[in-house]
């Protein structure tokens, strides 16, 4: 739906009842609440509604523009507010994470016994500290303090509970996404490649199909927007573990088989080369992950426009990103295999082979994000802001993705040589340097924005790529002893 039209739904709404609360638009309009309290705010700047908490009212609704405080709103519809505050106290369950919006009738919940050990999430100091003063663990999100209301407000006081809940769900699926991975990259060092990519695209499918089914509740599915997102994707963490399993249990010529002849026992040389480089590995992939923490981080205090255009940035990137990890995924394999072999000299023509074919995939698929970059911001947002920056911000994303193409299959040359350790300190000075230190300063000091943050992500992929590059041509990788 376009913004305009969003825009006129609430409006008829306000002229038919002079009031409307986000929920009764988000029931109307099926859109998120975050995207609703942006419409608002643009139509009150436009003077065309006054914007109160929990909804809007008509212009000439407002008598004095001021909002009820919080003892004035306590005295209205008590016994009612009570009512449905015991109910609600009775429902926490034991170890249950529970979020109190701000509000009086929530207030009135705190009044009733808890459960002891439920963990509270709020945007309200009062509740925060009542909570916190009868022994209960609380979380307070961050965000702008109102005098009127004592609560907390702005975008990371909105995305907060779906932020937790999100995460709740997905770390809840990443056992089995990890010992998936982990037999796939043993199907893959061994040539089956075919075992990898039959999962990862089933998975896909199942997340995609998922997300269609569960976000807006199509084909009569619940509605359940993030929390749905998060279902969908831990369903195609399952799919892929169950899918990876089966390929080793029962096996077609020539795939790994765990069952039948398998040795489980350890011995010492054996234990040591897996140490040696998974040590590298697990150092690269933390570096990877907080490093990627830390950047979102940074761009989230930009503001809901800059993040937001970082998000969608950050989606394209992976999808052109999947075509560099599987280039990277097959240049490990066969220099893994070359070594293997006592064939130093054939590994090197296989990584020569890959870095040529991540030099033009790179700079086409990057050349087809600038020159298509109005319909792909377009497939994400409706949102005339987020587009203007995205078109703007898209010579830095499509620079990042050249550069990370080759860098990625640069790495995993080194990788399949065994020189994981040498690839994971550069990640982590690099990345510490450049993408989460040199993006703050650009970011903040310097006022750049998000601009300067995807500088700083560019100067990290262009100094790993050097690193790596000057590496693997100096083939001291050739004499790794594992």
């Amino acid at each position: 739906m376009l913004t305009e039209e969003r825009y006129n739904i609430i409006l008829e709404l306000l002229r038919e009842k002079r009031s409307v609360t986000v929920a009764e638009i988000k029931d109307r309009l099926g859109i998120s609440e975050s995207t609703i309290r942006r419409d608002l705010n643009a139509l009150a700047q436009e003077g065309k509604l006054t914007k109160v908490f929990g909804g809007a009212v008509a212009p000439d609704n407002v008598s004095n523009g001021m909002e009820l405080s919080v003892p004035q709103k306590l005295q209205v519809n008590e016994r009612e507010k009570r009512l449905i505050a015991g109910y609600a106290a009775a429902m926490i369950k034991p170890h249950d994470f529970v979020y109190l919006d701000a509000g009086t009738t929530t207030g009135y919940m705190l009044e009733y016994p808890l459960e002891t050990s439920a963990t509270f999430v709020t945007n309200a100091v009062s509740h925060a500290r009542k909570l916190a003063v009868a022994g209960y663990r609380v979380l307070l999100v961050g965000g702008e303090l109102r005098g009127t209301t004592e609560a907390v407000v702005g975008a990371q006081a909105e995305y907060i509970a779906d932020s937790v809940a999100y995460f709740r769900i997905i770390m809840s699926g990443q056992f089995f996404a990890c010992i998936g991975m982990t037999i796939n990259a043993a199907q893959r060092g061994c040539g089956n490649t075919k075992v990898s990519m039959r999962s990862n695209v089933t998975a896909n499918l199942v997340n995609i199909v998922f997300n269609y089914l569960l976000i807006n509740g199509n084909f009569g599915f619940p509605k359940l927007g993030v929390v749905g997102a998060a279902i969908a994707t831990a369903i195609g963490h399952m799919v892929a573990f169950l899918m990876a399993l089966y390929s080793v249990v029962h096996p077609h010529k020539g795939e790994l088989n765990i069952v039948d002849g398998g040795k489980w026992g350890f011995d010492k040389k054996t234990l040591s080369s897996v140490t040696k480089v998974a040590t590298g590995a697990f150092t690269e992939q933390i570096s990877l992950r907080a490093g990627l923490f830390a950047f979102s981080s940074i761009i989230a205090r930009l503001g809901t426009i800059q993040f937001a255009t970082h998000q969608i940035s950050m989606s394209l990137s992976q999808l052109i990103f999947s075509f560099a990890d599987g280039l990277g995924v097959a240049s490990s394999s066969l220099v893994g295999q070359g070594l293997g072999m006592r064939r130093p000299d054939l590994s090197t023509v296989y990584g020569k082979i890959g870095q040529r074919c991540s030099m033009l995939i790179g700079f086409t698929l990057s050349l087809l994000l600038v020159i298509f970059r109005r319909p792909l911001y377009g497939l994400f947002t409706d949102d005339a802001q987020v587009i203007a920056l995205g078109m703007r911000l898209c010579y830095f994303v499509a620079a990042v993705c050249m550069i990370q193409t080759s860098q990625v299959v640069i790495s995993g040359c080194l990788r399949g040589a065994g020189d994981s350790r040498y690839v994971a300190v550069t990640s982590f000075v690099s990345i510490g340097t450049f993408r989460v230190g040199l993006s703050y300063l650009l970011c903040y000091p310097l006022g750049i924005g998000v601009y300067g943050a995807w500088i700083g992500f560019l100067v990290d992929q262009c100094t790993r790529l050097v690193l790596n590059y000057t590496r693997f041509h100096r083939g001291g990788w050739t004499k790794i002893e594992l």
